[in-house]
């Protein structure tokens, strides 16, 4: 079995702070980690009191004054290399932790440069024929081009990079939005290394599923109009480093039912190119561009309130629309909003590289 380097769990705590304890004792007996870092972004709590021998790993308090999800990119001291990342709202099992963090340790001949995640929380888009402005997706059965953030493995000095070397102003879409920061880590990756994501697939080599759901009901990934939001994000990071920057693969690895078996089988292995991924209907996006406008023109007048959002994304629906700020509209300088389709019908070109 090779060994791997010891990772550096990064825990963001938001809302969930009641369940943050759990997570700890959860993630404390993982093989794979090194220390934990605690952003702590819920600036109205206190954060517990964590001794150094009330668990088997270091847990590194980060206490924030400002609630931003920019946070979790900011470099920490005493960081290993590796550096999984993940949200507060779920436990990721320590087998998959293991395999992700294998996978990127190891491909392209221990690089280390490449974005590592789970197939589950696998992204894309695709864009308008008579615009082709962007439509962030979630589409399992085309070529996958984003990694969300919970799970994801990187190496640390990309951290520096968000932080320090992105332009501000992109920086503060993300802060305005509370949205889209791992949209533009994934830009930013891919920018500097001119290659998709790397994927494990959540079922072994047996068949086994090892994962069945991920995270809790309630996440950014609830609030209203949430592909509306990612959609524009994808419009504005993309004339900053171009259309072509996020790369697409259909290829992912299967984990391995035992730590010592051989290095995960990859499903459609050989690399594509020339990608390009349309949507089906387009007149089915425009009226739901028409109609979410349309909302949101009531909700400015006071015709209607805000209605609690009870839809998220798996389903792709319609949610409710929370009124934008002036501020927000400057930001991304008159971007016009549209709804995303979530599971949409897309159509998708390319061309496979024979090794």
């Amino acid at each position: 079995m090779e060994v791997v380097d010891h990772c550096s769990l990064l825990l963001c705590v938001y809302d969930r702070h009641k369940e943050f304890l759990q997570r700890l004792s959860f993630y404390d007996s993982a093989l794979v980690l090194h220390d934990i870092h605690v952003v702590w972004n819920a600036v109205d709590e206190t954060p517990p009191i964590i001794h150094p021998h009330d668990y088997y790993l270091p847990v590194h308090m980060h206490v924030q004054w400002k609630n931003s999800i920019n946070n979790r990119f900011v470099p920490r001291e005493n960081m290993q290399d590796c550096v999984i990342n993940m949200d507060d709202d779920w436990n990721m099992p320590h087998q998959v932790m293991y395999a992700t963090a294998r996978l990127w340790r190891f491909l392209d001949g221990g690089k280390m440069n490449r974005i590592a995640g789970v197939l589950h929380n696998a992204r894309s888009f695709a864009r308008m024929m008579s615009t082709q402005r962007p439509i962030y997706l979630r589409n399992d059965n085309m070529p996958l081009s984003i990694v969300l953030p919970s799970g994801m493995v990187y190496h640390k000095s990309y951290m520096y990079m968000y932080t320090h070397q992105l332009s501000p102003a992109l920086r503060k879409v993300v802060d305005v939005t509370m949205n889209c920061d791992d949209i533009l880590f994934n830009f930013m990756v891919a920018n500097a290394t001119g290659k998709p994501p790397i994927f494990v697939d959540t079922q072994t080599e047996r068949g086994v599923h090892v994962i069945n759901s991920l995270g809790l009901k309630r996440g950014l990934w609830t609030q209203g109009y949430h592909f509306v939001k990612r959609s524009r994000c994808l419009e504005v990071f993309e004339r900053e480093f171009g259309k072509d920057t996020l790369q697409f693969t259909r290829t992912s690895f299967l984990i391995n039912d035992h730590l010592g078996d051989s290095f995960p089988t990859a499903q459609h292995p050989n690399p594509i190119e020339n990608t390009h991924c349309v949507v089906c209907n387009e007149a089915k996006e425009l009226e739901q561009e028409k109609k979410y406008l349309q909302h949101l023109q009531r909700i400015n007048r006071g015709d209607i309130g805000e209605e609690d959002d009870k839809e998220g994304e798996e389903d792709g629906k319609e949610k409710k629309v929370p009124e934008y700020t002036q501020e927000e509209d400057s930001t991304f300088n008159g971007v016009k909003k549209h709804q995303g389709l979530g599971q949409a019908c897309v159509r998708c070109t390319y061309s496979v590289v024979e090794q």
